[in-house]
């Protein structure tokens, strides 16, 4: 897969990924959005799942083989345990590259 295809494709890629650990029960937002000097975004979205060692450690191993299957064109930031309205999440930082559609 190129970096450049669309932000929907890319992200998409990165939803099934996510519904196949937790599924219906995540939510996957964007963060902050910059064009770059070509025609790509650079896109940090933030991933929020409930905190399951097994699976979440799971989908973490199944997300980094989709930055190595994809060039590196989604990158894993972070994986970390945060408190969102009183309630423990697991919140996975990714950065993505898509081209401009």
């Amino acid at each position: 897969m190129s970096c450049c295809v669309g932000f929907a494709q890319t992200k998409q890629r990165i939803e099934s990924t996510v519904e196949a650990f937790h599924p219906g029960d995540y939510k996957i937002f964007v963060i902050s959005r910059e064009t770059t000097a070509d025609i790509t975004y650079k896109i940090r979205l933030g991933v929020v799942v409930k905190p399951d060692v097994d699976k979440n450690t799971s989908m973490f191993e199944e997300l980094k083989k989709l930055e190595s299957n994809t060039g590196n064109c989604i990158k894993v930031i972070s994986s970390a345990i945060n408190f969102k309205d009183e309630k423990l999440v697991d919140l996975f930082l990714l950065d993505i590259e898509a081209e401009v559609n």
